[in-house]
C-alpha cells in the first residue's frame, strides 16, 4: 500500500464525563469516521421495551416510555461485548444474555411515607432512582459527576411527577443498540473534532508595521490566541489552540497590507495530519472506554472491507 500511515492516540486529559484525545498521522477522512463511529456506532444499554400495568399519572403511557427510553443505562461489571444483540440472541424474546428488566412501581401514598412527604397536596417527583435492576452490575447513570450530584436537587433524572392517589407500575426491558437506531443508545452528549491550527508569522512583514499596527493584530483574535511582546516589539503565538479559525487576523493583515498584491503577516491553516477530539459522555460509558469501543468498532469496519476486497480481487 502505498504511503502507509499508522495513526497514534495522545490522551490529554481525562475526568469523570469526558475526554480530550489527539490523534496524529492520519488524515481527515479517518478522523471524522472515528466520530461518526463514537456518536453512531459505539452500542450501550437503554430501555427498548415498557409494558405498564398500571398507569394513573398525568402522563400517556408513550411520554413515560419515552422518557425512561433516554435514560443512560450503566454496566459496572459486564462491557457491551457480553451482551448479545437481542435480534441475533437465541431466546425466544429476551433473557439475561441479551438484556436486563427493570421495575417501576410507585404510588403516592408509600412515597410520600418513605421519603416523609410533609405537604400532602405538593406532588413528588419520580426519578431514575426508583427503577429497580435484576442486575445489580446493571443501573441506571443517574448523574455523569459527582458535581453534578452534590448539585443537584433531586435524588436522579427526573421521569415525571406523581400527587395523590397516582400510581405507575410498569416492567422495562433494557437491550444492546447503537446510536444510529435510535438516538438514545448514542453514548455521548457532545463530540467536537477540530482541525490542530498551523499558524505562520512573516517576521519580514511584521517588521516593517507599525506598534499600534501589531496591536491592532493581536486585537483582531476573538480568542486571545496572540500576545504582543512590548520587549521585543513583536507578535508572540500563546495560544494556538485557542485558535477557531475565524480568519480576523488575516482579514485584518489584508487590510493593513501597503500593496494589495503583499503577502500576509499571519496565515492560518488546518493541519492535515492532526486532530483533537473532546468527548462527553451520556454517562452509560466511561469516555475513555467509548473510545475504546469506538475504535475496535472502527478496525472491524475496516477488516471487513479489506476481506471483501480481497474477494473481489479473487473474482
Amino acid at each position: 500500500m502505498p504511503n502507509p500511515r499508522n495513526p497514534k492516540v495522545r490522551v490529554l486529559d481525562v475526568e469523570e464525563d469526558t475526554i480530550d484525545f489527539e490523534i496524529s498521522n492520519t488524515d481527515v477522512s479517518v478522523a471524522n469516521a472515528l466520530r461518526r463511529v463514537i456518536i453512531a456506532e459505539t452500542p450501550t444499554l437503554c430501555i427498548d421495551k415498557v409494558e405498564f400495568e398500571d398507569n394513573t399519572s398525568s402522563l400517556l403511557d408513550e411520554i413515560l416510555a419515552h422518557r425512561l427510553g433516554l435514560i443512560p443505562i450503566r454496566s459496572s461489571e459486564r462491557d457491551m461485548a457480553s451482551f448479545n444483540w437481542n435480534h441475533a440472541c437465541d431466546c425466544y424474546n429476551y433473557c439475561d444474555k441479551c438484556a436486563v428488566e427493570f421495575m417501576l412501581d410507585v404510588d403516592f401514598e408509600s412515597e410520600a411515607e418513605k421519603r416523609d412527604h410533609e405537604d400532602s397536596d405538593l406532588p413528588i417527583s419520580i426519578t431514575s432512582k426508583d427503577l429497580r435492576s435484576s442486575d445489580q452490575s446493571v443501573f441506571p447513570a443517574h448523574f455523569s459527576n459527582q458535581m453534578e450530584e452534590r448539585r443537584a436537587q433531586e435524588q436522579g433524572i427526573v421521569i415525571c411527577q406523581i400527587g395523590k392517589g397516582q400510581r405507575i407500575k410498569a416492567k422495562c426491558v433494557a437491550i444492546k443498540g447503537i446510536g444510529k437506531e435510535h438516538a438514545k443508545w448514542s453514548p455521548v452528549s457532545c463530540a467536537a473534532l477540530k482541525m490542530e491550527p498551523i499558524i505562520k508569522l512573516d517576521e519580514d512583514i511584521l517588521n516593517d508595521f507599525s506598534t499600534e499596527e501589531k496591536r491592532t493584530l493581536v486585537d483582531s483574535c476573538p480568542t486571545k490566541v496572540f500576545e504582543y511582546d512590548d520587549n521585543a516589539g513583536a507578535i508572540m503565538i500563546a495560544r494556538s489552540g485557542d485558535c477557531i479559525f475565524c480568519k480576523e487576523c488575516m482579514y485584518e493583515g489584508e487590510d493593513l497590507r501597503k500593496k494589495a498584491e503583499d503577502n500576509l503577516a499571519i496565515t492560518v491553516q488546518h493541519s492535515n495530519e492532526c486532530f483533537k477530539f473532546k468527548l462527553e459522555s451520556t454517562g452509560a460509558l466511561e469516555p475513555k472506554q467509548i473510545v475504546m469501543d469506538a475504535l475496535e468498532v472502527l478496525a472491524n469496519k475496516l477488516k471487513r472491507i479489506k476481506h471483501a476486497a480481497s474477494r473481489l480481487a479473487m473474482v
